[in-house]
């Protein structure tokens, strides 16, 4: 299962690296049996993607889901 590698808060947002993304759509995350929606982003230099939360999420699995 892919892994969050590192983290990077800004306010209630996280910018999330990832060490495997996903070649299929997805437009949610599952972190912790928690669902996130993803943060519309354009550029985030080295992380892959931003969700709104203000846990730590870094070392946690993730699951990608298309609803």
């Amino acid at each position: 299962m892919p892994k969050i590698i590192d983290e990077l808060k800004l306010d209630e947002c996280s910018l999330l690296k990832i060490d495997k993304m996903p070649n299929s759509p997805y437009n949610k995350v599952v972190i912790d049996d928690d669902e996130y929606n993803l943060v519309p982003s354009y550029d985030l230099g080295e992380y892959n993607i931003a969700v709104n939360s203000r846990k730590t999420l870094k070392n946690k699995d993730i699951g990608f889901i298309r609803q």
